[in-house]
């Protein structure tokens, strides 16, 4: 009799530590979100946490010490692709930084069309790039879909009522023609533009690896995909932000 109850205890012991081990990696996914970094695993938009740390996503194992210009950080992807990301800070008086700062960027300078940065549902986004606040959190995340095929766009579109509702459609403020699709949650915004490129007027430079690009003319007109990540409370703040790749959030 004593030896069962001592089973059934030992039982009860074992899956209250397996409930206490899924409620903690649960707690550190809510609450410091993705733990690997871009060289290990993509992006989960759907799941992106803002608690998330830039120092997991790009680790200063990473860093360049032979950039001097710019805080450069490179690495390879799961496939072999190549990456490279730039720190850009803005400080609120370039030539007194010691005032303090605007915002940092994070921003990729170097990627393939064959890598996966990150995805939503069955979505891929070839690069990635970040927009962090004073105190180092980030509160805009851009991911970047090199091509995209209008069957592509309208099952993300989908994809993406189905998450959040129906979109708001709006033509783009900015140079180009384009759409922005627009969802809202209680916590972030989410936008995705639309932005249709003319092939008759670009050259890809398509990357076999980072020491030997290849400049390949491009005829094909195509459309690229741009989706944002907002934190809802820093809204305002996305007006004035000068990477490239945040020309479409408006």
């Amino acid at each position: 009799m004593v030896a069962k109850i001592l089973i059934i205890a030992n039982k009860m012991t074992l899956k209250l530590k397996i409930v206490y081990l899924f409620n903690l990696l649960l707690l550190n996914v809510f609450c410091f979100g993705q733990t690997k970094s871009l060289a290990e695993e993509a992006i989960t938009l759907e799941n992106f946490n803002f608690n998330t740390k830039i120092e997991v996503l790009i680790p200063e194992k990473y860093r360049d010490e032979s950039d001097t210009d710019y805080e450069s950080y490179r690495f390879s992807s799961r496939n072999g692709s190549p990456n490279s990301f730039t720190k850009n800070t803005i400080f609120i008086d370039e030539n007194n930084p010691k005032k303090g700062i605007i915002r940092t960027e994070f921003y990729q300078t170097v990627s393939s069309n064959r890598n996966t940065a990150a995805a939503f549902k069955n979505q891929t986004f070839n690069r990635v790039s970040f927009v962090l606040d004073q105190n180092n959190q980030i509160y805009v995340v851009c991911a970047v879909a090199m091509i995209v095929t209008e069957k592509e766009q309208k099952d993300l579109l989908k994809q993406l009522n189905d998450n959040y509702g129906q979109y708001k459609k709006y033509k783009g403020k900015s140079t180009g023609n384009y759409y922005v699709y627009e969802w809202q949650t209680k916590d972030k915004i989410i936008r995705y533009s639309s932005v249709f490129v003319d092939g008759n007027d670009i050259i890809e430079k398509h990357l076999v690896d980072e020491e030997h690009p290849e400049m390949v003319p491009e005829k094909k007109s195509r459309f690229e995909g741009y989706f944002y990540l907002i934190k809802k409370q820093k809204i305002k703040d996305t007006k004035n932000l000068e990477m490239s790749d945040f020309n479409f959030i408006n």
